[in-house]
């Protein structure tokens, strides 16, 4: 059965968004790596799923605070409930941040209450390999 996913990835220094259909999350990703060659993946996720990205450093959460290390226009790094939120007409904007370990990348997030996008399923993808559903960082 076919799906469609929506693939988050940098290419060429430029954020983009790409649909794929694909019988899972694995191939979406495949795609999008053949259609942008040597692309950086940061997410997929099922095209009807609602929600705003937000970004994401694990360099710069601070210790054992899961909620930190989320990227505000206002605060700079700071908690989940005080990250900037972006559409994907800004997110095709907005240059990823700095970040200590050059590891910042985008999230799919639910809205401004923190909540994660729940509906997401554990074959959610990040930066290439799997990501299982309990240790996702929201």
């Amino acid at each position: 059965m076919m799906y469609k996913y929506t693939v988050i990835l940098t290419h060429k220094h430029e954020t983009l968004d790409f649909v794929a259909d694909g019988e899972d999350a694995v191939r979406a990703a495949q795609l999008a790596n053949a259609a942008y060659p040597g692309c950086r993946i940061h997410c997929v996720h099922y095209s009807n799923i609602p929600g705003h990205y937000a970004i994401r450093s694990e360099s710069e959460s601070r210790g054992s605070e899961t909620q930190s290390g989320w990227w505000s226009g206002t605060f700079g790094w700071t908690d989940l409930d005080s990250a900037t939120r972006f559409n994907l007409d800004e997110l095709r904007a907005t240059p990823l941040p700095l970040s200590k370990g050059m590891d910042a990348h985008w999230k799919l997030v639910a809205g401004k209450d923190g909540d994660a996008a729940n509906s997401v399923r554990s074959n959610h993808l990040m930066g290439r390999q799997i990501i299982p559903k309990d240790s996702w960082a929201f």
